[in-house]
């Protein structure tokens, strides 16, 4: 199996001024490809900091790639520092020079010696070709090793190493390897291990390598799976879903896969074709928020309501006075007529509503903060649930919503995982 060593050049990386979404992409990318990435680093703009990565990436792995830098302003040094290093002159090379005209004639542009150097490239190296934007990557091969410098935008990034990486490795591999991932939510990963099924992780290691990613609503359980072929990787999943499946665990599974909450509601309202409206109160629209972050949403999203006062539950939804001073704003009962009001307010198939204290104030000894109450109104009846969760204010508004969205993917989806 092939090894990599990631560097991400900047200084605005190590600023906190933009995130590093290539490292995100990229460890994902490699895995999918059986490739271990064995470790990554940022850099500054600087030659001792980048040729001590380098130094590193050389000794520690087969492939070595290298993000940014490589623009035409005075601060992109990677080119220059990278040739240092290796002892290599910076000359004008005839099929650098074709690939960036090449570049900017399907941009409609002109290249312009003048202004960019980028047929200027360390002697022995090949320009790569960036069908994004005008830096070409750079590649150069020592014995069994590789370097790959690209840009650092994302976007050019990502689509240079969809176009070249594979084709360049040293030794590929014929393995195959996929990470199998059971989403669970509404319990602690202590519990799950330590008390609901303390043999599991010795059960599933019989697989692969097993890993435990614990959420703000859940715990992601990984096994990672490699066979010789298809068909035997396959087979081990079925052993692996079976143990699952098996387990106490398997009530607690939502989904097997990557997705998020969000993405597995909004497939399965596609699907069933069905329409929903949300009423928000603690949640303060952030259900509705993160199911309009998705394309195609208006497929299925009627509307919704922020009634975050409790006049505007009365006035704007019409839920009953007397329910809220009977049983508290904070009721499965206020959030169960919440439901069917916006329901029928905007005449979906469905309604999802929250109601709840999210804090630091507005607590009591019988309404904690952390409290939460989710109504649904689906196919004429009203499921109501309430959940006392921790956390600051902002934590326990994203846990609310997901707790939220969980209630309803159970509601809406048949089937396990």
């Amino acid at each position: 199996m092939n090894s990599a060593f990631f560097i991400g050049i900047g200084n605005e990386l190590l600023q906190g001024k933009i995130q590093d979404k290539n490292l995100y992409w990229i460890g994902r990318y490699l895995f999918q490809h059986n490739i271990y990435l064995k470790k990554s680093m940022k850099v500054r703009d600087e030659v001792e900091d980048l040729t001590s990565a380098l130094e590193q990436g050389f000794q520690e792995a087969d492939i070595i790639i290298t993000t940014g830098g490589l623009g035409p302003t005075e601060d992109d040094l990677t080119k220059k520092i990278v040739a240092d290093w290796l002892g290599l002159t910076i000359k004008e090379s005839a099929e650098a020079k074709k690939t960036v005209v090449q570049q900017f004639e399907e941009k409609s542009r002109e290249y312009n010696e003048e202004k960019f150097d980028y047929h200027l490239i360390p002697e022995g190296f090949e320009a790569l070709h960036n069908r994004i934007g005008y830096a070409p990557g750079l590649f150069y091969k020592k014995e069994k090793k590789i370097l790959i410098c690209l840009p650092g935008v994302p976007s050019e990034f990502q689509g240079m190493i969809e176009d070249h990486l594979l084709e360049k490795l040293p030794n590929k591999s014929l393995k195959v390897q996929e990470n199998l991932i059971y989403k669970t939510w509404g319990i602690p990963e202590s519990h799950i291990f330590h008390k609901l099924e303390p043999k599991l992780w010795e059960k599933l290691k019989s697989f692969g390598s097993v890993s435990s990613l614990p959420h703000l609503s859940g715990v992601d359980i990984g096994v990672t799976v490699t066979a010789d072929s298809e068909e035997e990787l396959r087979k081990t999943e079925e052993k692996v879903d079976q143990i699952m499946k098996s387990t106490q665990l398997a009530p607690h599974i939502w989904f097997k896969g990557v997705s998020v909450i969000e993405q597995a509601v909004h497939d399965e309202l596609i699907k069933q074709k069905l329409t929903l409206a949300t009423a928000e109160s603690c949640t303060g629209g952030l259900i509705a928020d993160r199911l309009t972050n998705l394309s195609g949403s208006s497929n299925y999203l009627i509307g919704s309501a922020v009634t975050y006062a409790t006049e505007s539950k009365v006035r704007v939804l019409g839920v009953k006075s007397e329910t809220i001073e009977k049983y508290n704003v904070v009721s499965e009962e206020v959030a169960g007529e919440m439901a069917a009001r916006v329901c029928e307010l905007y005449k979906s198939d469905l309604a999802i509503s929250t109601t709840g204290v999210a804090g630091p104030t507005g607590g009591t000894e019988s309404i904690p903060v952390g409290t939460v109450c989710i109504g649904i109104a689906l196919r004429e009846k009203i499921i109501t649930n309430t959940f006392h969760l921790k956390g600051d204010r902002r934590t326990l508004k994203i846990r609310f919503a997901d707790f939220a969205l969980h209630c309803l993917y159970k509601e809406i989806h048949h089937g396990s995982f």
